[in-house]
């Protein structure tokens, strides 16, 4: 476990400070490159100066949906893929889970419930499986998130989740996230929910995305650096830099997303003081900014 102290966590104001000693970046979406409705500013720039010189960069995203949909998500908010190597979704992850069980049988003539809202439904798309609307019958749950709104507590979803429980129901979390920005207000994710399940006896829980190992392993395959040449940039301590750190790779805290109220006024020792003990960044910086 990495020891710091507050003067080991560098304040960054922007990555030409750092950029000749990496040469791969994992960039979160969510809360560092945007807020749902519109960029953050200096991002563009940043991307911009990365691509000029020679940098890899993958959006590696929590985000409920196919690569391709985030892909053309950040193409409406100016993000082309002329400025990233690669987008790398969890709900790419779990979306192939899914086909595989489909494929091997572990899911033939499975009833499943769509848990999360009408933006991610496009990861049903080519899943062939029976999809209800009576979670008593389900024999799997999908879950991308709250169904409506950005609801800041589980509490809407509180009876539905506690019939599954007593069942006991296998839950697919295709969003690790407990919190997302979107249009500057906070509100709870997929993980969120998934966390609840659990807290109601709902023991039977799958996550695919940060921070869990397997999305590393193919985002560095993409990358083929070395991980001391690579910087893991995220918003939230959970996931961001928690997987980061387990990937042995340095990280970046982006301040202004979802620890922004948290971490104010920024400096190390505030971001030491929040950070968990195994998500300590080595370095923090307001926005992603060059």
């Amino acid at each position: 476990m990495k020891t710091a102290t507050s003067t080991s966590i560098k304040l960054l104001s922007g990555l030409k400070e750092i950029h000749s000693r990496y040469h791969g970046y994992l960039i979160d979406a969510w809360g560092v490159l945007h807020d749902g409705h519109q960029l953050y500013p200096h991002t563009l720039d940043c991307l911009k100066e990365l691509r000029n010189r020679g940098k890899k960069v993958i959006i590696l995203s929590n985000a409920a949906r196919r690569n391709r949909t985030v892909a053309k998500e950040l193409q409406r908010l100016s993000i082309g893929p002329e400025l990233y190597l690669s987008v790398l979704s969890s709900g790419e992850l779990s979306w192939y889970a899914m086909l595989e069980a489909i494929d091997d049988g572990s899911l033939k003539d499975k009833k499943a419930y769509y848990l999360g809202p009408l933006r991610s439904r496009g990861l049903l798309d080519g899943l062939d499986l029976n999809w209800i609307d009576n979670i008593e019958q389900a024999d799997i749950i999908l879950n991308t998130g709250a169904p409506t709104g950005n609801p800041s507590t589980t509490r809407a979803s509180e009876s539905l989740l506690a019939t599954a429980a007593r069942r006991n129901i296998p839950m697919i979390c295709a969003n690790p996230d407990l919190v997302a920005i979107r249009g500057g207000e906070a509100g709870i994710s997929a993980g969120a929910l998934a966390k609840r399940y659990d807290e109601l006896g709902g023991s039977r829980i799958e996550y695919h995305g940060k921070p869990f190992a397997p999305i590393y392993t193919q985002a560095l395959a993409l990358l083929n650096l070395p991980a001391s040449q690579i910087l893991a940039v995220g918003d939230a301590f959970e996931t961001d830099i928690r997987g980061g750190y387990n990937a042995g790779l340095d990280t970046c805290l982006i301040a202004n997303g979802i620890h922004r109220e948290q971490l104010k006024p920024l400096s190390p020792k505030r971001v030491l003081d929040l950070a968990p003990a195994d998500a300590i960044p080595d370095y923090v910086a307001e926005y992603l900014s060059w």
